[in-house]
């Protein structure tokens, strides 16, 4: 019989320590995987004609380390950062009036981290191609038709 008691109090301490370790957050193993962004946009075809919402897509919550300055915009105009929640944000870039290139959106490494304030090592970046010449069509007029003068 004192077998059996001794088994029940290594248990009844095993019990203890678990939930102990459990309400403490003990037992979890803690994050250190990198936050990483996607880069996409909202133009269907190959070349945008006017401006550009892309959106950043995050593999886990940023918080609020992520901001405008951040993000490095060529062949455009930075728009305001829009964060949608934890894990998305968008930002409208405009390209310029009457021109034709190229939009490159771009976060380099090192500038975000998760909320375990782990940092991204990676970089990302996304480009599309702009058209905004004005297509110029020229005002028809109808053929003057003769009249008969009476």
């Amino acid at each position: 019989m004192t077998q059996h008691s001794k088994h029940f109090s290594l248990s009844a301490c095993a019990l203890a320590v678990s939930l102990f370790l459990s309400a403490c957050g003990g037992g979890e193993s803690t994050d250190t995987v990198p936050p990483t962004v996607a880069i996409t946009d909202n133009v269907d075809g190959a070349t945008a004609s006017g401006p550009v919402t892309f959106t950043f897509t995050f593999s886990e919550d940023v918080g609020s380390s992520f901001a405008a300055e951040d993000i490095t915009v060529t062949g455009g105009t930075a728009g305001a950062l829009t964060k949608v929640d934890g894990t998305h944000y968008t930002m409208v870039v405009t390209p310029s009036a009457s021109s034709t290139g190229s939009i490159s959106v771009g976060v380099a490494a090192l500038r975000f981290t998760d909320l375990a304030l782990n940092g991204n090592v990676a970089a990302a970046s996304a480009q599309q191609a702009f058209d905004t010449m004005a297509t110029a069509t020229e005002p028809t007029t109808a053929a003057a038709t003769p009249t008969a003068l009476l």
